[in-house]
């Protein structure tokens, strides 16, 4: 984790302030740059849902959500 955080505040998408009080922990925030990033990914992220599911009806939607559901339950101890 601490890589990929790093590699954030690398690229200037997050930047990282001391707490007053919390010793060595540093509040990772968004830059600027990094809020305009995320909502580029989200939307790309919107647009390719919508291609994946074009032709998928309201059944197969159902019945994917429910598996990955279960998968996701399979994955907790």
């Amino acid at each position: 984790m601490s890589l990929v955080i790093r590699d954030l505040e690398r690229r200037g998408l997050i930047r990282r302030d001391s707490q007053p009080g919390a010793g060595r922990v540093l509040r990772a925030r968004l830059t600027r740059k990094g809020l305009s990033t995320l909502r580029r990914c989200d939307r790309s992220a919107d647009e390719i849902e919508a291609v994946m599911f074009a032709e998928a009806d309201d059944a197969a939607r159902k019945t994917l959500a429910e598996s990955l559901m279960a998968c996701a339950r399979a994955l907790r101890p």
